[in-house]
């Protein structure tokens, strides 16, 4: 028994409508990424912010990322989001400042 495929989309077609309703999709996440996110804030690479191909890349093709985020903090700054994390845990935890007089960087949490 032969399926009737009057009413099916011809290939070209279904690429546009594939294209034409995932893009404003891929459009609308970068936007959120890069402007409204909550660690959107934060200092850093864009492409980084706003796809995972940075991640990837560093990962595929380079040493890792990892080994990238010393290189990071350097240009980007770390201060900032340790600072952030730290805020965050002690309202989270409702616990007291540690002690990070000395630097920030060896500023160990409490358990």
């Amino acid at each position: 028994m032969d399926i009737p495929l009057s009413g099916a989309l011809s290939f070209p077609q279904a690429i546009f409508y594939f294209v034409f309703i995932l893009s404003p999709l891929f459009v609308f996440r970068l936007v959120y990424r890069l402007y409204f996110h909550p660690l959107a804030k934060f200092p850093g690479p864009k492409l980084a912010a706003a796809t995972s191909l940075y991640n990837a890349y560093y990962d595929i093709m380079q040493p890792g990322l990892v080994k990238m985020l010393p290189e990071l903090h350097r240009n980007y700054g770390a201060n900032t989001v340790l600072v952030e994390i730290v805020k965050t845990w002690i309202i989270l935890t409702k616990r007291q400042v540690p002690s990070c007089a000395s630097s920030p960087m060896n500023c160990m949490l409490p358990t």
